[in-house]
């Protein structure tokens, strides 16, 4: 909190006050945890401090060449199409990174629908979130919505899939 003019006309904060007004009272610390220390980290890094491998999409050629490896491989490819206006995208987020350290055998790509419009019309994504799941270039399965058990179930039932 920002409080101006009661000492002098610069802004100080509600701390300096305290201090300030009750100059004998000691100042109390508060207790920093691990906790603490590792999400302050986590909101100062933004998403690099997951160790998630979630892959962000930027472009449509980057796109292309993510989906002509995975017709290489055999790996499970789950697409999160998404918003950052969306609130149940927001809500998957910390479930998508779970699930991206959980499951290392399995690709994780996040794509904007605003900022890659043409591939979410391409997949004909409707509704946000929309998981589409892809092996060897093909989708084998879609999900809408933020069912955080139900996408699980599909990645495990499709992970080892032929």
């Amino acid at each position: 909190m920002k409080i101006r003019g009661i000492y002098s006309s610069k802004t100080i904060n509600s701390m300096e006050l305290y201090i300030k007004t009750f100059p004998n009272i000691p100042k109390i610390q508060p207790k920093v945890t691990s906790f603490h220390r590792a999400t302050t980290k986590r909101k100062r890094m933004g998403n690099k401090a997951s160790t998630a491998k979630i892959i962000e999409m930027q472009s449509a050629s980057q796109w292309r060449a993510q989906l002509e490896a995975s017709k290489q491989s055999n790996k499970l490819l789950v697409i999160d199409f998404s918003a950052t206006w969306c609130g149940p995208c927001k809500w998957m987020e910390p479930v998508i990174e779970e699930y991206a350290n959980l499951y290392a055998d399995v690709e994780f790509i996040k794509i904007d629908v605003d900022t890659l419009e043409d591939v979410a019309r391409q997949f004909k994504v409707e509704a946000m979130p929309t998981f589409v799941l892809v092996k060897k270039g093909k989708e084998i399965c879609r999900l809408v919505g933020a069912k955080k058990t139900e996408l699980q179930k599909l990645i495990e039932k499709h992970r080892f899939d032929n």
